[in-house]
């Protein structure tokens, strides 16, 4: 376990991240009052029901909620109905599908605007030379 001021916590982030990455401990003081804890998160809060038992024992430890007694396999069947129901969303694909709009409207609005300045200077160079006198 390594202690560490805020200010220099601040100064040498990257330094203390790589530090927890590898395992360690880094405890951030501030007027040598301990004000918080960085380490590696634990391999099971990966799990989508031990992270919501672990919300939910903060929560009932802090006095936001009160805990049924009840099985836990309720609380479990309630987790999977909301895991089901929420859709993958592609973000890439809609991120591409809204710029092909744009870029087709752009390649449009171009090839337009090329075509008028192209006609200008054929007209431009067809017509027969005027005489200023």
């Amino acid at each position: 376990m390594k202690s560490v001021g805020i200010r220099d916590f601040k100064n040498n982030l990257n330094k203390y991240l790589h530090l927890a990455k590898a395992g360690e401990t880094i405890v951030i003081t501030e007027h040598e009052q301990v004000i918080a804890e960085i380490k590696k998160p634990s391999e099971f809060l990966n799990d989508l029901k031990k992270r919501s038992y672990i919300y939910l024992e903060e929560q009932n430890r802090i006095g936001k909620i009160k805990l049924a007694k009840r099985n836990q396999s309720q609380i479990d069947s309630i987790l999977k109905r909301y895991t089901r129901k929420m859709p993958r969303i592609n973000w890439g694909a809609i991120r591409k599908d809204s710029r092909t709009d744009r870029l087709t409207a752009t390649c449009e609005t171009q090839l337009r605007s090329l075509k008028s300045r192209a006609t200008f200077f054929a007209r431009l160079a067809c017509s027969e030379p005027k005489n200023i006198s």
